[in-house]
C-alpha cells in the first residue's frame, strides 16, 4: 500500500490488519514511524517503483493513495 500513513490509508491498513490481511505499507524515511503496525513499513519513495517493486511481487492486491486534490482536513489551513 502506498499513502498508508495518510488520512485514508492509515485506518485502511488498520482495517485490512484486524481483518486478518497481511500489508505492507511504504512510507518515506519521515514518514515511517507512523507506521503503526510493527514490521509493515517498507523505506521507499511512491513515484520511484524500483524502491517497492520487490515488495509488491506475488501480491493480491495493490493499493495505491497517494496524492490528492485537496488537502487532508487538519491541513487544509
Amino acid at each position: 500500500m502506498t499513502g498508508g500513513t495518510g488520512y485514508i490509508g492509515s485506518p485502511l491498513l488498520a482495517a485490512l490488519e484486524d481483518r486478518g490481511h497481511r500489508v505492507r505499507a511504504l512510507a518515506r524515511a519521515a514518514s515511517v514511524a507512523r507506521i503503526r503496525i510493527p514490521g509493515r513499513a517498507v523505506l521507499g519513495d511512491a513515484l520511484d517503483a524500483e524502491t517497492y517493486t520487490g515488495y509488491v511481487r506475488g501480491a493480491d492486491t495493490f493499493v495505491h493513495l497517494i496524492g490528492t486534490p485537496s488537502p487532508c482536513p487538519h491541513k487544509a489551513r
